[in-house]
């Protein structure tokens, strides 16, 4: 329950034991044992098939494939020893956070370097293309 806008984020009264706290907008619990306590209630289990929120026992994310998860390796591997060097953003010359991109995960060391927002819309791209031809 949003009861005012303050100038650090909303103050809520928590809607499992009715304190007050600052948090962002959607926030609905003073803490994460108050959390934990109204999943309980509903009947929840924190972990395992039984959480609405389960996915089947799989990351989601990360390491889809052992080829994905060889080639990140491969790459992190080579710069923590000094042979690849992370360079500016190929696109926007941005210096800053830039990441290795694989256009061929058979290939791991023929990277791009991107930095994080083109590497996200490369991959949005690429998204898009699989969807329109499949």
């Amino acid at each position: 329950m949003k009861l005012k806008k303050l100038n650090v984020g909303w103050l809520h009264q928590c809607n499992e034991c009715g304190k007050e706290f600052k948090g962002r907008a959607e926030a609905q619990y003073c803490s994460s044992s108050c959390s934990f306590m109204r999943t309980a209630q509903k009947g929840y289990p924190r972990y395992g098939k039984d959480n609405p929120n389960w996915r089947g026992g799989k990351k989601v994310h990360w390491n889809r494939t052992p080829q994905i998860a060889k080639a990140r390796d491969a790459v992190g591997y080579q710069v923590l020893i000094g042979k690849l060097i992370p360079q500016p953003c190929e696109l926007c010359g941005n210096v800053f956070r830039t990441v290795a991109h694989h256009e061929d995960y058979d290939k791991p060391l023929d990277i791009n370097w991107l930095c994080c927002s083109c590497h996200r819309h490369v991959h949005t791209k690429m998204m898009r293309v699989v969807k329109v031809t499949s």
